[in-house]
């Protein structure tokens, strides 16, 4: 084999090497500045998070404390009852006050005392001690004036003896004499001042205030 033969040999041999080694050379990656074809970064390599290495949460401790234990309720006291007192009547109902008496004497000089006052429902009793006193002697107590006796409310001295019961009771009139000794007796009602005197002694007069 001539030099040049040898020669053209071996430069053939060495381009066909250099294909061979630029064909099995893997493709470079491409750079941070370049994206890929499809438009989406590729994930980062991020390692996952450690739950080791975490601050830990604010959370309380459990209590050792154990819960409060309730009494049975067998074992509870009995409730007191509040005694109320008992009902008083309704307001339908009244209570009579207990009624009030007064005595006027009946004297030679007059009625002792001659004025007084009185509530409602108060009963007056004309009572005669002038027996042997300068003979006064009867009286007969009645509304004023005289001699009708009409003064007091229902009185009429013409209606004495024509009424019976509840009507004559109403009248502020003896209708006759009351004598030494004796007494008679009227309940006062009527709201009022009211003038009375003795019918057989005029000038015996006096007064009783009904308030």
């Amino acid at each position: 084999m001539s030099t040049r033969t040898a020669l053209a040999l071996v430069g053939v041999i060495i381009i066909f090497g250099a294909g061979v080694l630029i064909m099995r050379r893997p493709a470079e990656a491409p750079t941070t500045n370049e994206m890929p074809s499809s438009g989406h970064l590729p994930p980062a390599n991020v390692p996952p998070a450690n739950p080791a290495l975490l601050p830990p949460r604010n959370v309380p401790p459990a209590s050792n404390t154990p819960p409060p234990t309730l009494p049975p309720t067998s074992n509870l006291p009995a409730a007191n009852p509040v005694l109320l007192p008992p009902p008083g009547p309704t307001t339908n109902e009244t209570t009579t006050p207990p009624a009030s008496t007064l005595t006027i004497r009946i004297t030679a000089s007059g009625f002792s005392p001659a004025a007084v006052s009185v509530s409602p429902g108060t009963r007056v009793t004309f009572r005669n001690e002038s027996a042997g006193m300068d003979g006064v002697g009867d009286s007969w107590p009645a509304s004023a004036m005289h001699p009708t006796h009409k003064l007091y409310p229902g009185s009429d001295i013409k209606k004495c003896g024509t009424l019976q019961g509840g009507e004559k009771n109403a009248m502020f009139d003896a209708c006759g004499a009351v004598t030494p000794g004796a007494s008679w007796s009227f309940t006062f009602t009527e709201l009022g001042s009211w003038k009375y005197h003795d019918h057989l002694n005029p000038l015996h007069t006096g007064t009783i205030v009904v308030e």
